[in-house]
């Protein structure tokens, strides 16, 4: 383990996952699980939904939830989309691997009863705000009928770190927009069908599954939508007002050329795209009846961007419905001459002579599909030739040498939720000693503002107002360490810090910050924490099994992180001598942590 380690994260279920961790001048290399792969300084901690209606059945790539409402069981449905896609394609829930029902995070409960084996389970990052109990999640979802068409946005999104739930896949309709069979006429109905499983302020990302790639990761685009105030729902911008040109007069005048709705990616609240639908419902019954304003029928053909032009422009300002026209959400390339954008050295996209960090491309229209393409074809990472699992992998590997790539947002400071989701596990420790978990080094430096974490105190669980156990002492208390990386499994304590759950608090769901204000950790050093006293608290973890790692056939060699332990407490002080850290095993601890950039003194 070496001092240009980076910071990993680890999903909600990490069984089937082996740990490698190089030592000495090596770099710590943690990766994937055997199911959804997810690890890198800058991923946030994946959660597990239960879903808001019967008949969907998922499947998983390997890294995306794949859904359908196809009258298939789920073998079935996974077997068609592997034959489809051409890749490995299983069952998102897999009853071997002892996943556990949807915990109770404020959405809609599963009742106790667990999920359907191989059935449903919708996907969200966690986006959390630092010093806040909102526990925002942020959802990424796409409709698609045609499972081979997915490809760039699926691989895309997974080299980005971006989980998606891509649905209506097989389903019986037309992509002809003017056939009375649309797809489109069921994409907006099942987008909101999802809205009773998330809270309010809950985010979701939507993007076009055939024509968009996704180049940020989810912090990044949950940044990009906070940027804009109080907006509720932000749109991409295109130059050409479509599908109906006679409103272009009526939006409002902009300095950008980008100034027209385009629906093809957005980001909202799910407060905010509830009003939307309600709206639309309320006015047209569904997106086939909508009208552009100021006309008395339908326009030609099914268009969601109709509905949502009509939105915005009757109801934009009063429900804080917003466009990019700066296009750090996105660029849409319907217009541009094909020749506007290209790949930066840094990976980055470049268009219009202006380097850009977009969170997403869209190639709208007939000259953007063919710009799309050909980045595509040439990206620099050669993503084209890979599936989600290997992008995944080789852009979450700190040591591969296209790692800095990631689309031009790799070298950016961590910064949101990082670490483990704060979930209850099967596991606590109870004797005595002092930790340090090698997916929490850093190699930026960093301010840790807030803490969550699914905690134990001599071997029980002490959260009580997390609805599992009531009682227990009157605080939970955790104590986080940082350590100085001094060698090979040495390691110095620079400084700790107490953070402390009052009773009646969910040490899962409340973040609380250091006693003292936030915590510094500089470049190459790692989080840890003690139990030396009756009211240490250490986070709950799951041991996950070595069997289905790198070897099993899995594209990348990486797994579980390692978390090292020393039993002699006591005699590690803030400043005292290195000590030695000689046990250790692959685990995954329910800690989270909000970090901001820090600055090195």
């Amino acid at each position: 383990l070496s001092a240009t380690a980076q910071v990993g994260c680890i999903p909600f279920h990490a069984s089937g996952a082996r740990s490698r961790v190089a030592t000495g001048r090596g770099r710590l290399n943690v990766g994937t699980t055997s199911g959804i792969a997810l690890v890198g300084a800058w991923l946030p901690s994946l959660l597990r939904l239960p879903c808001p209606w019967e008949g969907l059945r998922c499947c998983s790539d390997g890294v995306h939830a794949l859904c359908s409402e196809a009258p298939l069981d789920v073998g079935a449905l996974c077997h068609g989309l592997s034959r489809s896609l051409g890749e490995e394609v299983k069952p998102l829930v897999d009853p071997s691997l002892g996943v556990r029902g949807a915990e109770d995070r404020g959405g809609i409960s599963d009742g106790g009863t667990g999920f359907d084996a191989g059935s449903c389970a919708l996907l969200a990052h966690d986006v959390g705000s630092s010093g806040s109990n909102d526990g925002r999640r942020l959802l990424a979802w796409s409709f698609a009928s045609e499972p081979a068409l997915t490809r760039p946005l699926r691989v895309s999104a997974a080299a980005a770190g971006v989980v998606l739930n891509i649905h209506g896949l097989l389903a019986p309709c037309s992509t002809d927009r003017h056939s009375p069979q649309a797809c489109l006429g069921l994409k907006l109905p099942m987008l909101w069908r999802l809205l009773p499983a998330l809270r309010p302020r809950d985010t979701i990302l939507f993007v076009d599954a055939y024509d968009v790639l996704l180049m940020a990761p989810p912090h990044v685009i949950q940044q990009t939508f906070d940027a804009r105030g109080e907006a509720a729902i932000l749109f991409s911008a295109e130059q050409g007002c479509w599908p109906d040109e006679e409103l272009q007069d009526a939006y409002p005048s902009s300095s950008s050329p980008f100034r027209f709705l385009n629906s093809g990616v957005l980001v909202a609240t799910a407060e905010g795209l509830h009003r939307a639908a309600e709206a639309i419902r309320r006015s047209f019954g569904g997106p086939s009846e909508c009208i552009a304003p100021g006309r008395v029928e339908p326009g030609p053909g099914i268009s969601d961007q109709r509905c949502y032009t009509w939105y915005f422009l009757t109801h934009g300002q009063a429900q804080k419905v917003v466009l990019d026209d700066t296009l750090r959400l996105a660029i849409s390339a319907g217009g541009l001459p094909p020749d506007s954008c290209r790949w930066a050295a840094s990976g980055a996209l470049q268009c219009l002579d202006i380097l850009l960090a977009p969170a997403a491309f869209h190639g709208n229209g007939i000259d953007g599909k063919s710009t799309l393409e050909s980045l595509w074809t040439h990206h620099p990472a050669g993503l084209a030739a890979l599936t989600p699992l290997e992008a995944r992998c080789q852009a979450a590997d700190p040591a591969a040498t296209l790692s800095p790539l990631r689309f031009g947002h790799g070298s950016a400071p961590p910064r949101g939720w990082l670490g483990h989701a704060a979930i209850a596990r099967a596991r606590s420790d109870s004797a005595l000693a002092t930790f340090v978990d090698t997916s929490l080094c850093f190699d930026h430096t960093v301010r840790i503002t807030a803490v969550r974490a699914a905690l134990a105190e001599d071997g029980h669980r002490v959260a009580a107002a997390c609805g599992r156990r009531h009682g227990g002492r009157g605080q939970a208390r955790l104590t986080l360490q940082v350590y100085e990386v001094s060698g090979s499994g040495q390691f110095q304590l620079q400084r700790q810090a107490i953070v402390r759950w009052a009773q009646g608090m969910c040490s899962e769901l409340t973040p609380m910050g250091p006693d003292g204000g936030p915590l510094q950790v500089e470049t190459g050093m790692c989080l840890g924490w003690r139990v030396a006293a009756p009211g240490d608290a250490a986070p709950l973890y799951d041991e996950p099994s070595a069997s289905l790692g790198g070897d099993g056939g899995e594209p990348c060699a990486v797994g579980a992180p390692t978390v090292l332990w020393h039993r002699a407490p006591h005699s590690i002080v803030p400043g005292g001598p290195p000590a030695s850290f000689v046990g250790g095993a692959a685990r995954v601890y329910s800690l989270a942590v909000f970090a901001q950039p820090g600055i090195d003194v």
